[in-house]
């Protein structure tokens, strides 16, 4: 116990510390040390009230002596807020120069100086301990709150009399009452170690988590919480509190003991991804750090910083504190203490702050343990409002309301249709009187009370509820009659400080608490001026409406209001402008602020999920708009859509429609204003392709046929109905861009889709071509069917007659084309002579056009590139052809080259074997066969491609490993002719479960001895499966490095040959679960989770396989869980080891980053990205090593 104790108070932990020291106090009452250290360890977590009585048993003892005993004194009574005392302790302390001790008077005489001033003047804010129901007589805290802000998630470290204090997380929410649920114990968050809440990200799928010094993220997926993350890219060998990561996700802020000891303090840190997407180093952020600790970093929706510090002025232990950042510096400014009451002279920490209301944690006087939690709202009144009307609903109009409590009264009438406003101080008792005519028809006590609820539209609404929890009305007599008062929803706030700005006005950060000065309480003005500003400017003169009434604003952007007798302030602020709109406006120190904006354009946004869950990132969906435009934008890595459209002043609430191409919409929801429509989709998860019809019809709605159609880089020609039968990413009502679709020889002047027949309508009109027939202009189109009427007609000049040929040409040439193209699409895989068939009727028709140099030029440039993609494509067979045949008589040599190697060789050894007799002769012929060896060394060289064959025919067949993966490639590229470097895979049945075995190895050296090394570890593997003697890929290692050893007889020997490898066996949990479990020998592998677009490396053992070590060798094994939409890529260091031209390696880090940015793409696709980047980097500099990867996704 007494080791504990020291241990616990030598690193800080005072709480569980004080748990060991109490115990021994109470075993040992005359140990005054053990009382010293336990009042210290009160004194750390301000537990002033239980330290206190130590203190008065030690000033009485040789304690009182020490330099920092009336230091604590000081600080006790500090933090019970009794500063008149803290102060003479402080003063008492001073003087002690016999001892002076080790802290810092000064400092804490500062913040008692600062406490003082600050208490006297608090702000104006309501704060509220969340109550027993939620706070414990322990620690409770880090809250942080949910998307909606009606759930919150906080940390309680309860107290174990056997384990001392140890941390769950729970959750609760709140009804649309106000009342917050029974807490619930989030189990699937539990894991070793003390946990605490950091963050929540991505609708609540993820969170961040402290536990024991780092940090790590879970993530929500199919039902439950998946296993903790470390976040990496912070966590390091300090010690690491807390962090605050940006909706983007490309910065993080964060609190860490740098250097990990006691002594350092915590500091804040932030780093950011780079253009490469790659973690800069850590950044401090020095206008915020002290020599004192800073903790618990939080970013709101402005982009300005939350933090607590025990430094800068802080009245005691942690305060909050606000800086916003300086864009011209690039820096941020100097914080800002929020006051008291948000700050107390405890700790006060862990900010969370939406729009107007806050929470945080403190261990402030009068809360029901230790750290408890705490909500704030930064407003302090709301407009209540309602009806005054008889039994039979109508309204009684001009009836006086009048609110009163102790302090103040607020008086208003109703209107001619008995409605009435007011906006009165929350958390207040009140006297609410109905009169009129000098009659009181009702008086009744009430309590105006505020719970936060999110509502339909996106502002936060503030409702006002009945204290006894009954129905909100009030009954009012009227003669006979019965009549009824409402207190309805405030929809936006009248405090003194602000009205709609989401955040803490500067009027309110800004104040210095010891610059404050007492001022005298001022009378009830009527008359206060105001103030109009548009973009920061002083307005000119226009017309302000305060409450219906009508103010002109003079040349300095100024007016005044008056005040009718007992009216508090004023209830509503418009501007009725055709160029401006309200931003904000609020009251301070009897001055109306009021802000314009010019107006806004109207705003797009929205998220799109995957089955309701995963983002659908960077994506196109398409938007249909009131007035039939069409606009294409595209999903950023949240699923996230955000863009901003001319706004429709006519359109009250415009309606938009969205589709997302590719993919079937499961779920819509929509939130919309007059400038702004929110989206939330969910769409299917298989890329879906829909068929439909395309139709070309005439303005007349006849089909057209024979029309040349370019469609979504597909060429088709529409048949005698004048629809083509197509397969396309499209669904919906309107997607049939005019982006897509080309016709050859038409103007397209409208696209459209109908549901019910599933096709997309295009009304065309042909080209015009001008015909001559003497003087008389006529118009005239190869697609009009009905027979002219020439009969009639006078004789055609020669120019008429050239044009009409013009129009009959460029017919029969596009018929032939299509022929032509259509043939080419069904022949697949044609030999040289069908290329050559089809490159001869290719030029025999552009030889037709080329002699009429006329219809050459009037083609439309849609004909004129099929032309040159036909040309493109049939050199692009030709090469195919070429290189097959190429590669067919390279093996062919080869071939015969290894034959003749081999019948010389076989020749020459009967030789040998023949002249035993005689040793000269035998000489004379090995030397005769050297010469002779020595002649076709070249062509042995060259036979060594068959060796290359002999070796890939060993490695698995494609065929099988597709089998066992969805979804996989082999990148495998041996330095020389043959490999060093092998994949392995194999399955196998035991009993009910089927193993699947994966690995990648590299083999000492490369080339022939290599690829010798390659083949024994490739038969050792199987051998050892085959003798069923182990399936545990640890066992499976330690007995491939006894084989290896033993058969190259390193022990013996001084052969020091080996192997780096990686190898798994998965085996089937359920249709979406697969159970990994692996070991290695100095080789790393990745896995890829495209759900949450992480990319985890899992290590593996530093020994390798074989080698110079003598002793036998234990690697150990490791299992985790995977789902089939996870992505596993195995590789030797080939790649990584690989110089570029700049000299450097490609490295791991370079690797990592290219797998973050493509690992979601199929296989095929990062396998050509992958022989595409590696060539890119190599860029003519020569292969150092054998290279192997292989990527795969189960079944």
């Amino acid at each position: 116990m007494i080791k504990k104790s020291h241990a616990e108070f030598s690193d800080g932990h005072f709480l569980q510390a004080a748990f060991y020291l109490e115990t021994l106090v109470k075993r040992f009452p005359k140990n005054n040390g053990y009382k010293y250290s336990l009042i210290l360890s009160y004194l750390e977590t301000s537990q002033a009230e239980k330290a206190i009585p130590l203190l008065d048993e030690l000033e009485r003892t040789s304690y009182s002596s020490n330099g920092d005993f009336y230091y604590y004194r000081a600080l006790a009574a500090h933090q019970m807020e009794a500063f008149e005392q803290a102060l003479k302790y402080i003063e008492h302390a001073e003087k002690n120069t016999k001892v002076p001790g080790v802290k810092n008077k000064q400092k804490l005489k500062e913040q008692i100086l600062r406490a003082q001033l600050e208490y006297k003047h608090p702000q104006t804010v309501v704060l509220r301990n969340m109550g027993e129901d939620i706070n414990s007589e322990a620690n409770d805290h880090s809250v942080i709150m949910s998307t909606d802000h009606q759930t919150i998630y906080y940390t309680v470290q309860s107290k174990d009399f056997i384990d001392g204090y140890t941390e769950k997380i729970y959750s609760t929410t709140q009804t649309k009452d106000g009342e917050w649920l029974e807490p619930i114990n989030m189990k699937g968050l539990k894991s070793d170690g003390n946990n605490a809440t950091v963050q929540a990200r991505n609708n609540d799928t993820e969170i961040i988590l402290y536990n024991d010094g780092d940090l790590y993220k879970r993530r929500f997926y199919k039902g439950r919480w998946r296993e903790p993350i470390p976040l990496e890219e912070v966590n390091s060998p300090a010690h690491d509190t807390h962090c605050f990561i940006t909706d983007d996700g490309n910065r993080i802020y964060y609190a860490t003991r740098l250097n990990n000891k006691l002594t350092d303090d915590l500091d804040l840190y932030y780093i950011e991804k780079d253009e490469k997407d790659e973690w800069s180093e850590p950044i401090p952020i020095t206008t915020l750090n002290t020599d004192f600790d800073e903790d618990s970093p939080f970013i709101d929706e402005e982009g300005n910083i939350y933090f607590s510090s025990k430094g800068h002025n802080s009245i005691g232990g942690y305060d909050i504190f606000k800086a916003t950042y300086n864009d011209s510096l690039k820096q941020w400014n100097e914080p800002v203490n929020l006051g008291y009451p948000v700050n107390s002279v405890a700790d006060d920490i862990y900010f969370n702050f939406h729009g107007k209301l806050a929470y945080f944690s403190s261990n402030r006087n009068g809360g029901l343990g230790l750290l408890d939690l705490y909500r704030c709202f930064f407003f302090s009144r709301v407009k209540v409002k309602g009806k005054v009307q008889n039994r039979l609903k109508k309204a009684i109009p001009f009836a006086k309301v009048r609110l009163e409590s102790e302090e103040k009264f607020y008086e208003t009438l109703a209107d001619k249709n008995g409605d009435y406003e007011l906006v009165v101080p929350i958390d207040n008792d009140f006297e609410i009187t109905i009169e009129k005519n000098n009659t009181i028809f009702h008086r009744g006590e009430y309590a105006i009370k505020v719970s936060f609820t999110d509502s339909k539209k996106l502002e936060k609404s503030f409702y006002v509820v009945n204290v006894a929890g009954e129905d909100d009305t009030a009954t009012l007599v009227e003669d006979k009659g019965m009549m009824h008062v409402k207190l309805f929803n405030s929809e936006e706030e009248s405090s003194d400080f602000i009205v709609g700005k989401r955040s803490i006005p500067e009027a309110f950060t800004q104040k210095n608490v010891l610059d404050l000065k007492v001022a005298p309480k001022e009378e009830e003005v009527n008359q206060i001026s105001a103030e109009v500003f548009v973009k920061g400017e002083p307005s000119k003169a226009m017309t302000i409406y305060v409450d219906g009434r009508p103010f002109d604003v003079d040349n300095e952007g100024k007016f005044d209001f008056y005040l009718g007798k007992g009216i508090s302030i004023p209830r509503t602020v418009e501007v009725r402008d055709e160029f401006l709109e309200l931003e904000t406006w609020y009251i301070h120190d009897n001055v109306i602020t009021i802000k314009l904006q010019e107006r806004r354009d109207f705003r797009l946004s929205g998220t799109i999920l995957v089955d309701g869950k995963v983002p659908y990132v960077y994506n196109s969906i398409e938007l249909k708009g009131p007035d039939g435009s069409l606009h294409q934008i595209k999903t950023n890595t949240f699923g996230v859509f955000d863009t901003i459209i001319d706004a429709n002043d006519d359109q009250q609430v415009p309606q938009w429609e969205i589709g997302v191409p590719g993919r079937e919409i499961q779920s819509l929801s929509v939130r919309q204003d007059q400038l702004h429509s929110e989206f939330k989709i969910s769409v299917s998860e298989i890329e879906q392709l829909f068929p439909f019809n395309l139709t070309v019809v005439d303005s007349a709605g006849y089909p057209i046929q024979d029309v040349f159609t370019l469609f979504d880089g597909e060429y088709y020609r529409t048949p005698q109905d004048g629809t083509i039968k197509v397969e396309k990413e499209l669904k919906g009502n309107f997607y049939a861009s005019r982006n897509l679709i080309v016709l050859h020889d038409y103007d397209i002047k409208k696209v459209f889709y109908e549901e019910l027949l599933n096709r997309v309508v295009v009304v065309a009109k042909a080209h015009e071509k001008e015909v001559i027939i003497d003087r008389l202009v006529v118009y005239d189109t190869i697609s009009v069917e009905k027979p002219q009427e020439v009969a009639e007609a006078p004789e055609m000049s020669q120019q008429a007659l050239d044009s009409m040929l013009l129009v009959q040409n460029e017919a029969a040439v596009e018929a032939k084309i299509f022929e032509l193209w259509t043939q080419m699409k069904k022949d697949s895989m044609p030999d040289m002579s069908a290329i050559q068939e089809y490159k001869s009727e290719l030029s025999r028709i552009k030889g037709e056009m080329a002699q009429d140099q006329v219809t050459f030029e009037s083609m439309n440039s849609s004909l004129k590139k099929v032309i040159d993609d036909m040309e493109g494509e049939l050199v692009s067979k030709e090469d195919e052809v070429e290189a097959i045949r190429r590669e067919g008589y390279n093996y062919l040599i080869a071939s015969l080259i290894m034959l003749t190697a081999f019948v010389t060789m076989s020749v020459l050894w009967r030789r040998v074997r023949k002249q035993k007799s005689s040793l000269a002769t035998i000489n004379d012929e090995l030397d005769e066969a050297y010469g002779e060896v020595q002649n076709q060394k070249k062509q042995i060289t060259d036979s060594l491609k068959y060796a290359q064959t002999l070796q890939s025919s060993i490695l698995p067949m494609g065929e099988n490993m597709k089998e066992s993966f969805k979804d996989s490639f082999v990148y495998y590229k041996p330095r020389d002719f043959v490999s060093g470097d092998f994949y392995w895979h194999a399955r196998v049945k035991l009993n009910l479960v089927e193993y699947t075995f994966i690995a990648v190895v590299d083999c000492t050296g490369h080339g022939v001895p290599g690829a010798f090394m390659s083949m024994m570890g490739y038969a050792y593997l199987q051998e050892i499966l085959d003798k069923k003697i182990s399936y545990e890929p640890d066992v499976i290692l330690k007995n491939l490095d006894l084989k290896v050893r033993e058969g190259l007889r390193q022990k013996e020997s001084k052969n020091t040959d080996g192997m780096d490898m990686i190898l798994l066996r998965l085996s089937k949990l359920d249709d979406d679960h697969y159970e990994v479990k692996y070991a290695g020998a100095k080789t790393d592998f990745y896995v890829y989770d495209p759900i949450f677009e992480s990319l985890l490396k899992y290590k593996s053992d530093r020994k390798g396989v074989g080698g110079h070590e003598q002793q036998e060798k234990e690697f150990s094994s490791n299992t985790f869980e995977i789902t089939t939409e996870n992505r596993i890529f195995l590789l030797t260091d080939g790649i990584l080891d690989q110089n570029g031209k700049s000299g450097r390696k490609y490295g791991r880090r370079r690797m990592e980053a290219f797998l973050t940015k493509h690992a979601k793409k199929s296989m095929k696709e990062i396998h050509f990205l992958l022989n595409r980047e590696v060539d890119r980097y190599m860029e003519g500099e020569e292969q150092r090593d054998d290279m192997t990867m292989i990527g795969f996704k189960m079944m």
